[in-house]
């Protein structure tokens, strides 16, 4: 949404970004919303996106090993993930 006016920029799944955001599981934080991908085939890592808060495009994408145990928190100018008992600090644009 677009804090001036509260309208909708975008929504859920940028088709031509190939970015998506999981309903419940998206976080903003700097000029970017972040989401885990947990609907990646159970073979495949799973998947933190990074998506332009501004029009949905995709700016990055963090894979790592698959997981039952994820969590998503933000302060200044990181993101953190913790997967199982390990902790990633990553740096917002």
């Amino acid at each position: 949404m677009d804090p001036r006016d509260g309208r909708q920029l975008w929504s859920g799944y940028s088709e031509s970004a190939g970015t998506a955001l999981y309903a419940g599981r998206a976080l903003p934080q700097g000029p970017a919303v972040w989401s885990i991908d947990k609907s990646v085939v159970a073979t495949e890592p799973m998947e933190l996106d990074a998506a332009k808060a501004v029009d949905g495009g995709r700016l990055w994408r963090y894979e790592f090993p698959r997981t039952d145990y994820t969590r998503l928190a933000a302060d200044g100018n990181r993101v953190f993930l913790m997967h199982d008992s390990k902790v990633v600090a990553l740096a917002t644009f």
